[in-house]
């Protein structure tokens, strides 16, 4: 073995950055590291699908804090107070058996989670952390920038994903800038054309001649702007548009979103297909993958889009221009609402038009995989 190398991550639930890190650990172990895997909580709806070679090390079982915060009920903000107190004995036995080991390299799988852990408790020669988007307009709270002054005299390099998080994080830490490298997540390109060719169990759910647009990504209005969805969805259809728009993931705007759609009335045209382990079956089924996001860092649903070569849309945020070259594999609208709309309409009204981006088109460093294992490495290392 090469080494023995640790990822630290919050809850393994699904989403772009959890999909990219299970790429990554594999990524490693097959270049000869030893991989851990150390979780803040389990039950992560993600975690069945983490390699059997990486060793899973969950400080609690469940996030009973957060549970705790969102009942009303006083009989279960009691239940889960004392089920928080009893992990603590777990907390810190599985803290202690992570002690024994010298991390080669210690990864922060996302920007917003605090190296402390790592920092206060365990030996590691690097420590690397990730940054999934463009700071200046993701850390509202400042959750992120109180941990980087905190710490970024300790950590050996930030990474980022994307070209636009990188010039965004040396903006606002230019003392810091020597520390940020651009490394794109993994794509594993074949392993989705391989899952692409699995059967849709209710294929005659989608055989109707509507143009088909697809998003895909965590239900969350915040950053992926779910609610606008469902304006632009009423836009279209007052407009006698006609198509079908699906969506595919769950999230904690699940029901806000449910309820808009009722209210505005568009549940035939607006269908929520809830999560899907594979999505990649169904994307194949799309006119059109639609990524209407306030913002991502460098978004993995648009790098699996064109891996199975499928047209894109996207809002202008940060990382799109690295992926797409608008009007060529791809169409990059205003963020907006009305931005939206248009870019949609003139594609619905013109489907002939979108055939000619039904290609690739991205760039070596987003393909090549083992150029980005061979960049981390190297930062490991050196």
């Amino acid at each position: 073995m090469k080494g023995r190398i640790l990822f630290y991550y919050s809850v393994f639930n699904m989403g772009g950055a959890e999909r990219s890190l299970l790429k990554l650990m594999v990524g490693f172990i097959e270049r000869g590291y030893t991989v851990d895997l150390l979780l803040l909580y389990g039950e992560g709806n993600l975690e069945k699908q983490i390699d059997k070679r990486i060793n899973i090390h969950k400080l609690r079982s469940r996030n009973y804090k957060t549970e705790f915060l969102k009942t009303s009920n006083v009989l279960k903000k009691i239940e889960f107070l004392f089920l928080h107190s009893l992990s603590y004995p777990k907390f810190y036995l599985n803290l202690f058996e992570l002690k024994k080991y010298t991390y080669q390299c210690v990864f922060v799988g996302l920007h917003g989670l605090s190296p402390k852990l790592i920092v206060k408790n365990l030996k590691f020669k690097k420590l690397i952390q990730f940054i999934r988007s463009d700071l200046a307009l993701c850390d509202q709270n400042n959750k992120a920038h109180n941990h980087i002054i905190k710490y970024g005299s300790i950590v050996d390099n930030y990474v980022c994903v994307a070209q636009t998080c990188k010039k965004s994080f040396d903006e606002k830490y230019p003392s810091l800038s020597f520390k940020s490298v651009v490394v794109y997540n993994l794509l594993s390109a074949q392993s989705i054309i391989v899952n692409s060719r699995k059967q849709v169990d209710d294929l005659q759910f989608f055989e109707n001649d509507s143009f088909k647009i697809f998003s895909v990504c965590r239900l969350q209005e915040k950053s992926k702007g779910i609610l606008r969805i469902v304006d632009v969805v009423k836009d279209l259809c007052e407009n006698n548009i006609d198509f079908k728009w699906y969506l595919i993931g769950a999230g904690e705007d699940m029901q806000i979103l449910r309820e808009k759609i009722e209210i505005d009335g568009v549940g035939d045209c607006l269908i929520l297909l809830g999560r899907k382990a594979n999505p990649y079956p169904y994307m194949l089924l799309a006119d059109l993958i639609a990524v209407p996001s306030y913002y991502e860092g460098l978004c993995g649903v648009v790098n699996e889009a064109k891996v199975l070569n499928i047209p894109v849309l996207a809002t202008e945020f940060s990382g799109i221009r690295e992926q797409i070259k608008n009007g060529e594999n791809g169409i990059i609208v205003e963020n907006s609402r009305i931005g939206i709309y248009e870019g949609i309409k003139k594609l619905c009204d013109n489907p002939r038009s979108i055939k000619k981006m039904r290609i690739n088109g991205m760039p070596r460093e987003i393909i090549d995989d083992n150029l980005k294992l061979d960049s981390l490495i190297d930062y490991l290392k050196n």
